[in-house]
């Protein structure tokens, strides 16, 4: 699946907010390069550092 494909159907999901299923979810995670695995090392410390940036 592509990254628009992949879009196109998340959209069409929270547009009329259908259920996904779990097997359903993987590839569109994977098409958007979206992980849901616990992060290495300590998360905190980057969240602290993103928040201390001046935009």
């Amino acid at each position: 699946m592509k990254y628009r494909e992949a879009q196109a159907e998340f959209q069409k999901v929270f547009d009329h907010q259908q259920t996904v299923s779990v097997p359903k979810l993987k590839p569109l995670f994977e098409s958007l390069n979206i992980s849901v695995k616990k992060p290495l090392g300590d998360s905190n410390k980057e969240i602290s550092y993103l928040k201390g940036e001046n935009i």
